[in-house]
């Protein structure tokens, strides 16, 4: 196994890299994860949060595809739903 590939797999990202990766403000960051399109973090510690970047990767490779618009528009339907009721 090349052991480059395998520090790379198992790399962590802070929230401050994260979001230098996908632009968006912190607030949407943390509802993504709310609704469940955005990965939970890993809790390092009582106040450490991280994200693993395979994760991260896979968010990004999402994002890309065309459906994406759709996808995020129909969880904030959902939530707005559920408010309503």
């Amino acid at each position: 196994m090349n052991d480059d590939f395998y520090l790379q797999e198992k790399r962590y990202l802070r929230l401050k890299s994260v979001l230098e990766l996908i632009p968006i403000s912190r607030s949407t960051w943390y509802k993504w994860i709310q609704l469940g399109i955005a990965p939970q973090p890993i809790h390092i510690s009582l106040r450490i949060a991280a994200w693993k970047a395979q994760d991260i990767e896979n968010l990004l490779d999402e994002m890309a595809k065309p459906e994406w618009n759709d996808k995020i528009r129909r969880k904030h339907d959902v939530v707005e739903q559920d408010q309503n009721y």
